[in-house]
């Protein structure tokens, strides 16, 4: 069915945009803006003010009073609570979700409807997306190895998407069946609360991708990914190993090799960025999960060694390191 007789059929499936708002006075109008801009009409914005002690509500004001739009607050609990919320708040046949700093092409819901009414198997359809900065210029240094990995989940893609989250959340419209059925985001681990989610979708659901660019993810000082990309990590492998214990078939499903791939890698990128700032307490677990995963990786053994050194002997090897390696000398070989 074409967008064009989706857009004219009073009957087409309503499309609820989830906008969770969270000190986003700076971008919130324009991000709003983008999504009651969509080509496609039918369609109510969820505004979710999570207790946010800025200005943002007045900032969109006049918009809060259009009718195609709803508005919740409520006490600050994080982004997937404020998800949670606007979705049990909505009334659409299909989700879509928005965050409060980023933008949507006007043809987003107009491309990605028909892909859900006309394959009925599919319960997600996501696409590319561009980067820009707080002021809107365009950053396409990794848009081709995003559009690459985007492309790699279509279908039953729990395998690909166990490897690595290839899907941007602002790409992203499913159907509301999808959280009938597989329930919440999980609101214990916010910042990848997201990729847990599309893991356990993925168990279920077919997914598609739409091999455009669907809308531009705004890169600026306050991204929680950007900022705290190492607690994104240790949350990140937290939703797999939580994954794997609830449904502990995973390991026939995607292949041990796999799966002890993963949680190595994880463990090991996590343990050896605590070594590199020198807080040898929070890296010692995460190199024993590694070396359970990988028991003759010899190098980790070294770093456990150098981590339970008093703090003035690390500090001499490093010194020597350098001294007989010359200043490229990597560090994190040395604790």
């Amino acid at each position: 069915m074409s967008s064009q007789r989706l857009s004219n059929n009073p009957h087409s499936p309503k499309v609820s945009i989830i906008v969770p708002v969270y000190k986003g006075e700076a971008f919130i109008r324009e991000t709003m803006l983008s999504a009651l801009g969509q080509t496609y009409p039918h369609i109510e914005v969820v505004v979710v003010n999570d207790g946010s002690p800025d200005n943002c509500e007045q900032a969109v004001a006049d918009l809060l009073r259009d009718p195609r739009v709803k508005y919740i607050k409520q006490p600050n609990q994080g982004v997937a609570a404020a998800r949670n919320t606007g979705i049990r708040g909505s009334t659409g046949e299909l989700i879509a979700f928005l965050d409060q700093d980023d933008l949507w092409l006007p043809d987003k819901l107009a491309l990605q409807v028909p892909c859900l009414v006309e394959n009925p198997e599919v319960g997600l359809v996501h696409g590319n997306v561009r980067f820009v900065d707080k002021e809107g210029n365009r950053i396409p240094e990794r848009e081709d190895r995003w559009d690459a990995d985007a492309r790699l989940a279509s279908g039953r893609c729990f395998a690909v998407l166990f490897d690595k989250n290839r899907l941007a959340m602002l790409t992203v419209c499913m159907r509301r069946e999808c959280f009938d059925t597989i329930g919440p985001f999980r609101e214990d681990i916010p910042g990848v609360d997201d990729y847990e989610y599309w893991l356990r979708l993925s168990r279920r659901y077919a997914f598609a991708h739409i091999d455009r660019p669907l809308a531009l993810y705004r890169l600026h000082g306050a991204n929680e990914s950007v900022v705290n990309w190492l607690l994104q990590l240790v949350k990140e492998l937290k939703a797999i190993e939580g994954l794997l214990e609830q449904q502990p078939e995973l390991d026939e499903n995607v292949g041990r090799a796999r799966v002890t791939q993963r949680i190595y890698a994880l463990s090991r990128e996590i343990g050896d960025e605590y070594c590199r700032r020198n807080i040898h307490t929070e890296a010692r677990p995460y190199l024993l999960r590694a070396i359970r995963q990988r028991p003759l990786a010899l190098a980790i053994y070294g770093k456990l060694a150098l981590g339970a050194m008093p703090s003035r002997l690390r500090t001499a090897l490093r010194w020597y390191a350098k001294k007989l390696l010359g200043p490229r000398a990597s560090r994190p070989n040395v604790g």
